[in-house]
């Protein structure tokens, strides 16, 4: 007989406010964010125990089942409970199944993270997730310890999608605790060879949803989140959250343009400005760089003058036209004294070549002395 089946006359919390389950809905539901973060962790868990009890399938651990960081705190998790039909609902629709993993930190404090799943032939994460623990659940024993494999692990029971609900709930069997409820807005996989086991061991039974009150649901799209959600490849990562000052608005974390999607950046005016400016330096040298100074002095002086051209006459035409002289005889002059210097160059290059070659041929002329003479005359007897 199922433990719902007389949830009316439960004792301990559970005639207390702020229960669990409710239906969750984005149509009532504040945006959280990094507010509200969950990041599981990537460890595989090797083996635990797998009990069926009138609550449903649980699956336990002394060391612990795995644990998860919710906005910062650790918490571990060492039990998980399995059972049908779902006790939440999401938008009013009631899943084949809800798997809910409860965690503690050690601070006391609760954590219960849940996922709805419905039976469905496609194979997921879920499915090797259910496959490793359901199977060798025995209602005939007392537990039964379990060999989960290599790859098991809580993370497999979190949606591809990821975004979830969040809200002060309490744990859907007595003594109904209080805890942070988590419950993902997506529903994940079943085979239907483990749910024709599930049905078969556990009888059908869930908690009634509860008024949700004056609480607030929150709603975490890890989608918008800078990144998106955590991928569950073996690795470590970390995500940074904005902190604001005392009496400030935490400005929000943005995605910073990287490689080519730096490229596909829309850029404006300056942006293209400082590109070609750039480039022409690095083609042509400082001469670029005195002729981009020029040009940008001619342009402003264009610009602010010929605003005034109406008001003060042709004055200003022949104001634009000395400009645009004096600037192109500022670059001749430049040009000029940058070819000078070429040539200067030049010549110091050729006559240090010159001296070089004398200094070479002088070193191969033959001596005219024979070896057998004596340049100073005979040698006395």
């Amino acid at each position: 007989m199922s433990l719902y089946s007389s949830s009316t006359s439960w004792g301990g919390q559970c005639g207390a406010t702020n229960q669990s389950p409710i239906n969750v809905s984005q149509s009532f539901a504040k945006p959280c964010d990094l507010l509200c973060d969950l990041v599981f962790d990537d460890a595989f868990i090797p083996q635990a125990n797998v009990l069926v009890s009138d609550e449903g399938i649980v699956l336990q651990s002394t060391p612990g089942l795995g644990s998860c960081k919710f906005n910062g705190e650790g918490y571990t998790c060492t039990n998980l409970l399995v059972n049908h039909p779902s006790h939440h609902t999401i938008e009013n629709i009631q899943a084949d199944g809800e798997v809910t993993a409860v965690f503690t930190n050690p601070s006391g404090k609760l954590l219960s993270v849940s996922a709805l799943f419905r039976v469905n032939p496609a194979e997921t994460d879920s499915t090797a997730f259910f496959n490793a623990f359901i199977p060798y659940a025995n209602p005939g024993v007392e537990s039964t310890p379990v060999n989960l494999g290599d790859n098991w692990g809580l993370f497999k029971m979190v949606p591809p999608q990821g975004s979830y609900f969040v809200y002060d709930g309490s744990l859907v069997v007595p003594p109904c605790s209080p805890t942070t409820t988590i419950v993902f807005k997506s529903m994940i996989n079943i085979d239907s060879n483990n749910f024709a086991l599930l049905v078969k061991n556990v009888s059908p039974g869930s908690r009634p949803v509860q008024q949700i009150g004056d609480r607030t649901l929150y709603y975490n799209d890890v989608q918008q989140l800078p990144g998106g959600p955590m991928p569950h490849d073996n690795k470590a990562y970390m995500r940074c959250k904005r902190v604001a000052k005392k009496g400030e608005d935490a400005r929000p974390v943005t995605k910073a343009p990287l490689g080519a999607e730096h490229d596909k950046k829309k850029k404006g005016h300056l942006d293209k400005i400082s590109d070609w400016a750039g480039a022409q330096v690095a083609e042509n040298g400082i001469l670029a760089l005195l002729d981009v100074a020029i040009l940008i002095a001619s342009f402003w002086f264009g610009y602010k003058y010929a605003t005034k051209y109406y008001e003060e006459g042709k004055m200003v035409g022949f104001l634009i036209t000395f400009t645009q002289w004096i600037a192109l005889k500022i670059r001749s002059l430049f040009s000029w004294i940058w070819g000078k210097a070429s040539e200067v160059k030049e010549a110091a290059r050729q006559s240090r070549e010159r001296a070089r070659e004398a200094k070479e041929s002088k070193l191969r002329k033959p001596n005219p002395v024979g070896e057998d003479q004596n340049p100073f005359g005979p040698a006395p007897k």
